[in-house]
């Protein structure tokens, strides 16, 4: 008894401790990020208590300042200390909306109030303190937390976690599957289907049905394209309520176009085995051609092994789309990486953060670094420079549209001409042949009668 109340005391200590540490923030997995400007806003996330073998749920709001040079030994990190969100979160999705663009979204995601958390020493449980409400705004300016308030048309979808969200520049939210389970209030595994969007102008919801649904799933992630459709790879799905999940294979790309609301599947193409995963990260490259798939795991809890390949592409600029494995040059590759962000910015792909996966012990480590991949020249970094613009111009530009067909008729056109040439020097070659060895200026007729069989090679 003795033991478990000083555990008891540990976490309750440790989950109020405001975890900025030398002007770093704690390692941590399942933190929400997003973009805002030249800012990449972190929050909540869990920490691993080692003692206890448990996590702990972070009520932190931080950023990172993209607007200068910095060395990912000392990233300039920004303690927001007066931003602290309502609850402990994490495995939500953040995203940046409203009339001002200057508003984020954070929808969903595990929550429990660190002021009123309740562990039970008997059972060494945690009794989750939720709440309904699905989405909470966070305004960058003056850095405050806000809940939707009265006038919010529709209804809501039930509140749930680790959803395939994103939202298109028009403000609307799109928000797909996710699950429900202990953590959750629930003492049922539940994944989910529905398809919801948000449209954060008007603050409005509504549920769009639409034929060819995929199964019900969670932890896909979700890249939006410039043409509205919403790219979904990987994650975990369900067959019936309460039962197990199964992990979805890499190359079954579900794909949902905001525009027709329909619907469609994509079988990507690999040379190689890619294992399964969740907690991985999708982020489009710049040029809007590729996907860089990173990291994952194929297992939950404290026994998250990595995934192979840990680093790859799919090219999405022609079909069928096609995996490709990075790999990277450098000296600061990161360590194999679960529940990480990920985000592109001035062609760097900024990595932050997650649990270190294993495939030998228990993964009990979490990740309080920032890695640099620029995306350019494949090379991990360890500057982070916004005005670099090396390496673009070796990238080979796509092809034009129906580039072999017109190769094909320029050499058909050549070899027409080149006979037909051919053709006329060789019958007048055998004009003056016959005019030299006969004396005799014949005309076409009659070499014609003469020759009947000869034709031109």
């Amino acid at each position: 008894m003795r033991i478990y109340l000083i555990s008891f005391i540990l976490l309750s200590v440790i989950s109020k401790i405001y975890c900025f540490l030398d002007g770093h923030p704690e390692g941590r997995g399942g933190q929400e990020s997003v973009q805002v400007n030249d800012r990449i806003y972190y929050m909540g996330g869990s920490r691993l208590i080692r003692s206890l073998k448990r996590y702990n749920l972070s009520d932190e709001v931080f950023y990172l300042d993209l607007s200068s040079l910095f060395n990912t030994a000392n990233p300039p990190f920004t303690d927001l200390t007066d931003g602290k969100m309502l609850y402990g979160n994490e495995k939500g999705i953040a995203v940046l909306g409203g009339s001002s663009r200057s508003d984020i979204y954070l929808v969903g995601g595990t929550q429990v109030n660190l002021s009123t958390i309740n562990w039970n020493v008997t059972n060494q449980t945690i009794n989750w303190n939720v709440t309904d409400q699905f989405i909470y705004i966070y305004k960058t300016v003056p850095n405050t937390w806000t809940k939707l308030q009265q006038g919010v048309k529709g209804t809501q979808p039930s509140r749930r976690r680790s959803t395939s969200t994103v939202i298109k520049p028009n403000g609307t939210i799109y928000i797909f599957g996710g699950r429900v389970e202990q953590d959750m209030g629930s003492s049922t595994l539940m994944l989910y289907n529905d398809l919801y969007e948000f449209d954060t102008i008007q603050l409005s919801w509504k549920q769009i049905t639409a034929s060819y649904a995929p199964s019900p799933r969670s932890h896909s992630t979700a890249t939006l394209l410039p043409n509205g459709k919403i790219i979904y790879i990987g994650g975990v799905s369900q067959d019936a309520v309460g039962s197990q999940t199964n992990l979805i294979i890499m190359t079954e790309i579900q794909i949902f176009d905001t525009n027709s609301l329909s619907w469609s599947t994509r079988t990507a193409s690999s040379s190689s085995l890619i294992q399964p995963r969740v907690g991985h990260t999708a982020v489009l490259t710049s040029d809007n051609n590729s996907i860089i798939v990173m990291g994952g795991t194929s297992s939950y809890q404290l026994s998250q092994t990595t995934v192979y390949p840990n680093l790859m592409k799919l090219d999405i600029s022609s079909e069928p789309y096609q995996y490709s494995e990075l790999k990277p040059s450098g000296i600061n590759p990161p360590p194999p990486l679960s529940y990480h962000s990920a985000n592109i910015y001035s062609d760097y792909m900024i990595i932050a953060f997650g649990n270190i996966t294993n495939d030998v012990t228990d993964s009990t480590e979490t990740n309080s670094k920032v890695y640099l991949l620029y995306v350019p020249c494949l090379t991990w970094e360890s500057t982070f420079n916004p005005g670099r613009s090396d390496c673009k111009n070796n990238q080979k530009p796509p092809n034009p549209p129906n580039l072999n067909i017109i190769i094909g008729c320029s050499i058909a056109v050549v070899v027409v001409i080149t006979g037909i040439i051919l053709c006329v020097k060789f019958r007048r070659n055998i004009f003056e042949c016959f005019d030299s060895d006969h004396g005799n200026n014949g005309s076409i007729d009659t070499i014609d009668r003469d020759l009947p069989n000869e034709q031109p090679t």
